[in-house]
């Protein structure tokens, strides 16, 4: 037994680049939610010819191009005699006796020279049906809603389909003898150089044109070639290592490794070179921001201000940004009706938006699509063509149609920014060649600029008239500053541009984390200190560090060299130095807080003078999750200006409701969790899982505690009865928007009319199970339309009640 083992593992070795791939692609469907989800994907149905071709195309590549190339290799290396004898034994013993020797070994394990290849082959068609059954039980959860139904009946054909595909597999690879028997070695060599021409074509392609590559072989059709386009040529050069007896798939390996090491610049931050002349504009002082805000509200000259809205997005990739498009899409919405219509500037009450990884992307998304709307004279939200990846694409004839503000942060938001990093992660960062061996900018970008392109491409592709057939948008340009193409902050000259002197854009906060430190690093319009009502400098926030500042030039304190640095904003009397920092895009700042691995590299960059100098950023979630830290520093500013803030967080990861059965009772309740070690998995890797699952939950933990401390902060302590000011019936200005595992759709009579006539489209006499949603850069149609069905949840639509009410100005009247 122990004898039959041992061969099994060593004719799997024989065959590791087939092993590799096919198992590869089980382990990525097995454990990866968002791969699972491909499947999910009914974008293209709204035209049922489309649907059908390219669904026939994904499983015409898993045949031809993942599943062939991974039987053929491994064949092709059994047929082979050099793996049946180490090599130094081939050397040492006579040709009669090796001839023998292999004569005897092909008889002894023939079944497993025979069967294995077949079988590598069908593991391919295995990860499909692997990845489509988990999809199955996760997209059980939008059976309550039409989109929900539509995907669950997609998702048994493609099964129904994938079975059927493997079993012509294999057929074809079990008959393969009889079939090419009347065809001659000519028509199956020009089969196989067919397949391994095609599939080193599709590498090339999406190494040299990633944007072409995404257009044309998307998502799930990327996965067959992803795991497929090299296993034929690395099978050849693993023949020959075994032949030779040269490790020559380890020494590849190690050059692949040494070239991404000498690319010191691969993972730089992308920037853009300043304009000297513009430099005082780029951060615009915070006491100046407040009274732009207080004349934006029309309480200028006045100490009754309404309240000033600070909104905290959570992270979560574009589950994130889905849920931040949704809430504050529904707010700006509410905004108008709710505060008098004497200007088309929806978002006048909200402040500042803090973002933390997709939430940063959402946030930065919300912001440049009011900046658009700014400089339209109509003020209306600025897209104009849906995607086919929005939920709702296919309502309006030729995607085209009048766009709520709800609608269009949604539209903008839904990109397939998977794909693009898919290119990056598999195709590129392993093979681009270092800007010192090229001599000169390097023309291949990682796995973080493509994702930051796709952002731009989409938004683009929404806010454009009548784009193409299979456009995919344009990304950034010198000649374009709109959209997620602005150089982040100069909010200044975009007020200017406006001639309003009481326009307003929220401020931006996108939070990272330092590698070094494991401090906030954070993007935002404001510098980190500002003067406080007795002109005396104050750290906006003290133990976190602004972008800008870190990447520019250093200054000598004045107790060092007996000089001070030079003020900027002196006119105001600004206390920060003037920063000569490059310029960094609204995408890049972006991604700034979503660096989060294996999907995006650690952004580095350097001190502008001192080049060995430097830190590198990641995900702001490593730090917490929540933005809520950054959002509580902002708002005690405010305090301190005599602004009362009112704080709203948005979370997107689903929360099921707690069994209210502690003992003792407690403020924070003790959840009840499945005990981690009943996991076999769990108690063998429990060295390795055990300090990164901590890590990842850790950072859920401080963004649950950030929470906290913004609620008690914010307490409301007044006597309505006393102070007509007092808000009545709120204890607190911290209010809170989140996705409910099992929301609660039901209404009352007294439901307010609005309510029923906007969520009649997705309300359900079945209740809806949100309980595991996926957490990527593409949302299946069902996950968008499962996030999108919480605003009419009954505690989500009574905290929008209760948060328009709280914005109302202190004498109720329109400002």
């Amino acid at each position: 037994m122990w004898a039959h083992v041992v061969w099994l593992a060593r004719t799997l070795w024989a065959c590791r680049v087939s092993v590799a791939s096919a198992f590869g692609g089980l382990a990525l469907f097995y454990v990866a939610l968002p791969a699972q989800n491909l499947f999910a994907d009914v974008s293209l149905n709204a035209n049922l010819p489309l649907a059908i071709g390219y669904w026939f195309l994904v499983f015409a590549a898993l045949f031809f191009f993942w599943a062939f190339p991974v039987h053929y290799g491994a064949r092709r290396t059994l047929e082979k005699d050099a793996w049946l004898i180490n090599w130094r034994l081939r050397r040492e013993i006579p040709a009669e006796q090796r001839e023998a020797l292999t004569t005897k070994l092909r008889y002894e394990h023939a079944g497993l020279i025979k069967y294995v290849p077949r079988v590598l082959g069908l593991i391919p068609f295995m990860a499909f049906a692997v990845g489509i059954g988990f999809a199955l039980r996760t997209q059980w959860i939008g059976r309550g809603l039409p989109i929900g139904e539509k995907t669950l009946e997609q998702l048994v054909i493609l099964l129904a389909t994938d079975i059927f595909v493997a079993l012509l597999f294999w057929i074809f690879v079990v008959r393969r003898g009889k079939m090419t028997a009347n065809m001659g070695p000519l028509w199956e060599s020009l089969f196989v150089w067919g397949s391994l021409v095609a599939t080193f074509l599709i590498f090339v392609v999406a190494y040299a044109d990633p944007v072409l590559a995404v257009a044309w072989v998307p998502r799930a059709l990327m996965i067959p070639f992803l795991f497929g386009s090299l296993v034929l040529i690395l099978s050849f050069i693993q023949r020959r290592a075994n032949s030779w007896g040269v490790p020559l798939l380890a020494l590849a390996l190690g050059a692949a490794l040494i070239l991404t090491g000498l690319n010191k610049h691969f993972n730089d931050l992308r920037t853009v070179a300043a304009v000297p002349q513009n430099l005082s504009n780029r951060q615009i002082d915070f006491k100046s921001a407040v009274d732009r805000w207080k004349a934006a509200n029309d309480c200028a000259d006045k100490t009754d201000c309404p309240p000033a809205l600070i909104i905290a997005i959570d992270g979560g990739a574009s589950r994130a940004a889905f849920a931040a498009a949704t809430f504050v899409g529904e707010i700006l919405d509410r905004m108008p009706a709710a505060h008098g219509r004497g200007r088309l500037d929806p978002a006048r009450r909200i402040f500042a938006i803090s973002g933390v990884s997709g939430g940063a992307l959402g946030a930065a998304v919300i912001r440049a699509a009011l900046a658009d709307a700014m400089q339209d004279p109509k003020g209306t939200p600025p897209c104009h063509t849906a995607h086919s990846t929005w939920f709702r694409a296919d309502e309006a004839q030729g995607k085209q149609r009048n766009f709520t503000w709800r609608e269009c942060l949604q539209a903008l938001v839904t990109g397939d920014y998977l794909s693009p990093v898919f290119i990056g992660l598999g195709f590129r960062d392993n093979f681009s060649l270092a800007r010192e061996v090229i001599r000169g900018p390097s023309v291949i970008d990682d796995r973080a600029v493509l994702l930051e392109q796709a952002f731009e491409r989409h938004y683009d592709y929404v806010v454009t008239e009548n784009p193409r057939w299979r456009d995919t948008g344009r990304t950034c340009g010198k000649d374009r500053d709109t959209g997620l193409c602005r150089r982040f902050g100069y909010l200044p000259l975009l007020y200017a541009a406006t001639g309003d002197d009481k326009s307003w854009l929220p401020l931006l906060f996108l939070n990272a984390t330092s590698v070094q430190t494991g401090r906030r690093i954070i993007a935002a319009d404001v510098p980190s200190t500002y003067l406080d009502k007795t002109g005396k400098p104050f750290g906006l926030y003290s133990q976190a560090y602004d972008l800008f500042e870190v990447m520019s030039s250093s200054c000598a304190a004045p107790d060092v060299k007996k000089q001070a640095c030079p003020n900027r904003n002196t006119q105001a009397g600004g206390p920060q130095a003037e920063l000569d920092a490059p310029d960094i895009l609204l995408s890049t700042a972006a991604l700034t807080s979503a660096r989060f691995p294996i999907i995006s590299p650690a952004g580095a960059f350097d001190v502008m003078d001192q080049p060995k100098f430097g830190d590198r950023l990641v995900d702001g979630g490593y730090f917490e999750n929540s933005g809520d830290s950054t959002a509580l520093d902002v708002a005690q500013a405010l305090m301190a200006h005599s602004i009362q803030p009112v704080l709203l967080t948005i979370a997107n990861d689903p929360e099921k409701p707690i069994k209210d059965v502690v003992i003792p009772r407690r403020p924070a309740v003790t959840p009840y969790l499945e005990l981690s070690t009943n996991d076999f998995a769990a108690r063998v890797f429990g060295v390795l899982k055990a300090p990164f699952e901590t890590l990842l939950h850790t950072r859920d933990g401080h963004g649950a505690e950030a929470k906290d401390l913004a609620d008690r902060t914010l307490a409301v302590h007044c006597d309505p009865a006393a102070d007509p000011s007092c808000p009545e019936g709120t204890t607190s200005n911290f209010f809170k928007l989140s996705v409910a595992a099992q929301p609660d759709l039901r209404y009352e009579s007294s439901a307010d009319p609005r309510d029923l006539r906007e969520c009649k489209d997705v309300w359900t006499e079945e209740s809806v199970d949100t309980g595991q949603l996926s957490l990527s850069w593409w949302l299946a149609a069902a996950v968008q339309a499962a996030i999108d069905v919480q605003r009419c949840d009954k505690t989500n639509r009574q905290t929008l009640v209760d948060l328009m009410q709280r914005l109302s100005p202190p004498d109720n009247g329109a400002p």
